[in-house]
């Protein structure tokens, strides 16, 4: 009995995993808390789930210690920990740790006030370096941090640049010293960089400058503790992950969801997104106009084609809160629109019984001026639609639909024209303009949807930002032209959709 006991244990203890200790720290969207209402922090982000499938493959599991990355570094040197993630190879650390091959890839970035006086301006590092010196420039740096540039880590490394450096524990203090004037920039990974600026909500205040640096990040291991055998282990697991749906998983549920966001929570963007609401706003208020609805029915026919598709989708996906109602900006432009126009409306109506010659002459100027307005509003009416396709593609990210080419395309259509076919069917004459063959509306929506969502499923292998954002522009542009081509063919549908 003993003699199966002993066996059982001994085969036990060499098909168990491997403990490795490791340390992390705050580095959004790679490594961060959740905190959730009732129950302990979750430790989560891009890396620690890539560490999670990796260390899985490779037999070994891996618990975590909150710590500063200079820490964390000294900790594995002494073998107080045995991994870290996320490191740059450098040829003097190569004698304190085992190296893993590249893990994944990261860009780096200089981030500036956009009213820094100093007015750096630069094409290569060297001219940066170069400015640097000249202008006295306060950088913000992360002690233990190396980068990929030998002169960029020779200039930080060099004593007599000392006096320029200011130590931050990471990102979030950098950005919190460059807003307090403490620093005048500092150099980060472009993606935890902008994260943490769109956080806060300072994108307004803080400009990048993309480095051009495009450097491989690595798993480092303590000499002291881990085995090349172990080593060898993970590079093994990293080649065989670098191509599974698991990757793309975890790109699409931790990377995507933060570019979306952040491209579409810009200036340029909301502008669309406002004179789009606008546009909607009148259209319904024409409606409301022709069926001859009070103030308050004018308000529901020009709420329901702004924001009606938008707070349905929400609804579905039981967002809370809704996002049409987080902003009192959207039901603002709503209820100064309906104000506005039923005024201007009821003036139309008091002047309007005129002599029969000054109806005839007015009513040639008349028609010239609708067609004016008419072609304004069809320019917001396209942008709104344009834009409100896009959000209905992130939503769906955001919420990890699957699959995104289904369920884009269908979203995309409920946020930019159910609203509208809503309003349809409240009017009067209980016609739906968007369903009718002579215009083309929610085949746009469908259509730039859907090919917007094709394009995010093929990055799913990608960690550059840039193909993402692009992406959105050419959606808007796209599905806008499409909206005015259209348009031009039939120059009196606006008043129907």
């Amino acid at each position: 009995m003993f003699c199966w006991v002993g066996v059982a244990a001994s085969f036990m203890a060499q098909n168990s995993p491997i403990e490795l200790k490791a340390g992390w720290s705050l580095w959004d969207p790679y490594q961060y808390e959740v905190f959730t209402e009732g129950q302990e922090p979750h430790l989560t982000g891009l890396d620690i789930k890539l560490d999670e499938k990796i260390s899985q493959l490779a037999g070994v599991h891996i618990s975590y210690e909150k710590m500063l990355w200079k820490d964390q570094l000294q900790a594995v040197k002494e073998g107080k920990k045995d991994i870290a993630n996320a490191a740059m190879y450098s040829e003097k650390q190569a004698a304190d740790y085992h190296y893993s091959i590249p893990v994944r890839y990261e860009r780096d970035s200089l981030f500036l006030l956009r009213t820094n006086p100093l007015s750096i301006q630069f094409k290569t590092i060297d001219e940066m370096l170069e400015q640097f010196k000249k202008k006295k420039f306060r950088l913000g740096v992360t002690p233990g941090v190396h980068f990929n540039n030998p002169h960029l880590t020779e200039w930080i490394q060099n004593p007599n640049n000392q006096a320029q450096l200011v130590n931050a524990e990471d990102d979030a203090a950098h950005l919190e010293n460059l807003l307090q004037g403490k620093i005048d920039g500092y150099i980060a990974d472009e993606v935890s960089g902008a994260t943490d600026i769109w956080r806060i909500h300072k994108g307004d205040q803080i400009t990048e400058i993309f480095l051009g640096t495009k450097m491989p990040l690595h798993y480092i291991f303590s000499k002291k503790t881990v085995s090349l055998e172990t080593v060898e282990k993970f590079n093994k697991a990293i080649r065989e992950f670098n191509g599974p749906p698991d990757y793309r998983e975890i790109v699409r549920q931790y990377f995507h969801p933060i570019i979306l966001l952040q491209t579409i929570d810009t200036n340029w963007f909301r502008l669309i997104e406002y004179l789009g609401i606008f546009a909607f706003s009148v259209s319904g208020l024409v409606i409301a106009y022709r069926n001859s609805s009070t103030l308050f029915g004018a308000f529901i026919f020009a709420l329901l084609p702004s924001i009606g598709g938008s707070i349905i989708r929400d609804v579905v996906f039981q967002r809370k809160p809704v996002g049409a109602l987080k902003s009192p900006v959207y039901l603002g432009i709503i209820i100064i629109t309906v104000l506005v126009g039923h005024f201007i409306l009821w003036l139309y109506d008091f002047y309007r019984y005129r002599s029969r010659k000054e109806q005839v002459v007015a009513a040639e100027t008349t028609i010239k001026r609708q067609r004016i307005f008419a072609n304004i509003l069809t320019i917001c009416d396209g942008l709104g639609l344009a834009a409100l396709t896009v959000s209905g593609v992130v939503v769906c990210v955001v919420v990890k639909i699957e699959p995104l080419w289904l369920w884009g395309g269908f979203f995309a259509f409920l946020s930019g024209a159910s609203g509208g076919i809503l309003r349809d069917l409240l009017s009067q004459d209980g016609k739906i303009s968007a369903l009718n063959s002579n215009t083309i509306y929610p085949e746009i929506a469908v259509i730039w949807g859907l090919l917007l969502s094709v394009f995010i499923m093929h990055q799913s292998m990608n960690l550059d930002p840039d193909p993402l954002h692009y992406s959105v522009v050419i959606t808007v542009i796209g599905a806008f032209v499409t909206r005015i081509c259209f348009y031009s063919y039939h120059p009196t549908q606006f008043y129907k959709t």
